[in-house]
């Protein structure tokens, strides 16, 4: 029976589209939710956290935030199997430029190195691709505070504020109308912490966000600072009281 065109997972529609993406972008959509706003300051992390057994108990350590060198940080939403590979791999790639040039990685070369792989997964019949979005994110002395989004095609772009995962659509809704450039850390976030209560609804807001703070100290450091559970439940508070 003839065809109209290849169905092969590595072939265009006649809209020029890969349906394999296009259905990992539908999953995505369908993941936690992921919020990054870049200020003057430095940069807010926030991921919903998924409480999948009843008898679990918090984590001094982050499921979805990860450290990739002294001055990136990447948080990830997608399929969790999927994130070993990518972050051994940026770590890495990371000190393999440090120990080859003696300085930090740039943190848009990482990006571009770690889209190059995530892209060649998209073009061979025998790979699955990589269903993980990843905000990438730190300080460098060439560019200050940055904010990139991957997807899993391989395409990435630079942000000020961005919502990935579900909800995505009226979350960012909500930054684009809030943020701005002269934006601070306490603003974002406030705005942060009124999305996940109008998502939730719940004055167990500490056990469903997972809040990261990533700012320079006065040596010049990269440092991040993770909320505790009380600091979000005064946040839920402060929230629900204006």
């Amino acid at each position: 029976m003839s065809r109209k065109y290849d169905i092969q997972m590595t072939s265009f529609s006649p809209e020029g589209r890969l349906k394999k993406i296009e259905n990992v972008l539908h999953l995505i959509n369908r993941e936690k939710s992921l919020i990054a706003i870049k200020t003057k300051e430095g940069i807010l992390l926030a991921v919903e956290k998924e409480i999948t057994f009843k008898l679990n108990q918090d984590s001094r350590y982050s499921d979805d935030i990860f450290l990739i060198d002294n001055h990136i940080f990447c948080a990830t939403t997608g399929i969790k199997s999927d994130i070993p590979t990518l972050i051994n791999y940026a770590r890495l790639q990371s000190q393999v430029h440090k120990q080859i040039y003696q300085t930090p990685i740039p943190i848009e070369n990482l990006v571009n190195i770690l889209c190059d792989i995530k892209q060649k997964f998209t073009q061979f019949t025998g790979k699955r691709i990589y269903k993980l979005s990843l905000i990438i994110t730190g300080w460098d002395d060439s560019s200050g505070f940055q904010l990139f989004h991957t997807d899993p095609s391989g395409n990435y772009s630079s942000w000020q504020a961005i919502a990935v995962g579900r909800d995505n659509a009226l979350n960012q809704d909500i930054l684009n109308q809030e943020v701005n450039n002269e934006i601070d850390l306490q603003k974002a976030i406030g705005i942060t912490a009124k999305i996940f209560c109008k998502k939730f609804f719940s004055s167990n807001l500490f056990q469903l966000v997972d809040l990261i703070v990533i700012r320079k100290d006065g040596i010049n450091n990269t440092i991040y600072y993770r909320f505790n559970p009380k600091e979000i439940k005064y946040l839920y508070k402060k929230i629900i009281e204006v």
